[in-house]
């Protein structure tokens, strides 16, 4: 299993259709600092790896990296949704949800209802 990209995704996705993660942070490092900092911390984690580390050094750094691939990932999504949203709808035919109306006149807090109002009333002729 690579250790790049979480399990089912990435490099460890069962069809190799998927990039690796560490490539697309490499292309939205410039705009994304959460991208920067899992590159960071990768590399920090392989060069611990190298260096023959204790255990515990190894897993300090494996569970950074793990932190901050979640946030980058995290970061990554929200880019690419707003990045589409500002370019518009993709098809040609596709309308824009119409915003719910507001309602006309509000309740003001405290006041009684139709129901609570009728509630005396139908006690009353009983």
């Amino acid at each position: 299993m690579a250790l790049c990209c979480p399990q089912g995704r990435g490099c460890n996705a069962p069809e190799s259709g998927q990039p690796c993660l560490l490539d697309l942070y490499r292309r939205a490092a410039a705009a994304l600092p959460e991208a920067s900092l899992a590159l960071d911390r990768w590399e920090e984690w392989q060069t611990a790896r190298e260096r023959g580390c204790r255990r515990s050094e190894w897993r300090f750094r494996m569970r950074a990296y793990e932190r901050a691939r979640a946030d980058a990932l995290c970061a990554l999504l929200m880019y690419a949704h707003t990045s589409a949203r500002r370019r518009g709808p993709r098809r040609a035919g596709a309308a824009r949800a119409q915003p719910t109306p507001r309602r006309s006149r509000r309740r003001r807090r405290g006041s009684a209802s139709c129901f609570a109002r009728a509630a005396p009333a139908a006690a009353a002729e009983r």
